[in-house]
């Protein structure tokens, strides 16, 4: 296989001009664009992307509701030490999740009519995207999310949600609200079954349309990590490709693995890096670091003082 970082091409006049978000219609699709930039960026680079932080992206596919998933506009497919992820993705550029937003009232309704593949309900995550976030989106309903995840049961969510002094009214509030549209979607009026939903949704806060957006700012980041050394200044040129491509994708929809990805790319006349998954290897570290332990560490996680002198940390882990 031809490495795509070798290819020795002179970048096209459309990579070097690149083109203005203006050109390529209205402000919602060029935001959803970004959208796809990012992941796309995340296949392309090897890095974790938002929503799949133990998995790598191989796949992703816009506009997937011939094959059958409900939040249709992004469906990023990945593998990681437990195995098979997806994570499907619904964008809305406004989206309070308040009890008279109606746009979550149809979002929820989704996710209710979600249904279970051949991946695992644990690896298979509901995310919506979000444009204009808040206080309670940052805050509230985010830790309502966070619980649910690492909760033993729905018994332990629900009396920690109805506990008063430990979950606030907002959070209260947003599992009230999700509860009747998931109800009202199908879904059994039952703590087990809300708590299974809960414990899979994601709130993906983006911030492309701020004057100064980091979630963009990222992106370019990671185009120019994408890129090979003497392409590098063509980081911006290299984000406007994808946030096209993702456009151009999501109008016909269909799947963009990493092989096609590439090949796009170099025929567009863009060198780039090679193969740069650090996955594997901080995983290699991680397990190292908990695999290495004093022989005379006791519960406390210090050592016996009577073992200190013939301890092989020399006393640090004390």
């Amino acid at each position: 296989m031809q490495i795509l970082s070798m290819v020795e091409k002179e970048p096209s006049p459309e990579i070097v001009r690149g083109s203005s978000p203006a050109s390529r219609g209205p402000a919602g699709a060029y935001i959803e664009g970004e959208l796809g930039a990012l992941y796309l960026l995340a296949l392309l680079t090897g890095n974790r992307a938002p929503g799949l932080p133990d998995a790598r992206v191989v796949s992703v596919r816009f506009q997937g509701t011939e094959q059958g998933f409900k939040l249709d506009d992004l469906i990023v497919s990945g593998v990681g030490s437990a195995g098979d992820f997806i994570l499907e993705i619904q964008s809305k550029r406004d989206i309070t999740f308040t009890p008279s937003d109606s746009v979550y009232q149809d979002v929820a309704f989704q996710i209710a009519r979600s249904v279970m593949g051949s991946v695992p309900e644990d690896r298979h995550f509901l995310g919506i995207a979000t444009q204009r976030t808040s206080r309670k989106i940052s805050g509230a309903y985010q830790d309502v999310l966070k619980w649910a995840r690492t909760a033993d049961s729905a018994t332990a969510f629900f009396k920690r949600i109805n506990a008063i002094g430990v979950a606030s009214k907002d959070m209260r509030e947003f599992v009230a609200t999700t509860r009747k549209h998931l109800i009202a979607g199908g879904i059994a009026d039952d703590d087990h079954a809300i708590w299974s939903l809960l414990r899979r949704m994601l709130i993906l806060e983006f911030d492309f349309e701020a004057t100064v957006p980091i979630a963009r700012t990222y992106g370019q980041a990671l185009a120019r990590v994408a890129l090979a050394d003497e392409d590098v200044a063509l980081a911006e040129a290299l984000w406007s490709r994808l946030t096209d491509l993702s456009i151009k994708t999501g109008t016909t929809g269909g799947k963009i693995d990493r092989d096609s990805l590439r090949a796009d790319l170099a025929e567009a006349g863009f060198r780039l890096a090679g193969d740069r998954d650090y996955g594997p290897a901080r995983a290699r570290l991680a397990e190292l670091a908990q695999n290495y332990a004093c022989p005379y560490r006791n519960e406390r996680g210090g050592c016996d003082l009577a073992a200190i002198r013939s301890c092989r940390c020399g006393g640090r882990c004390i």
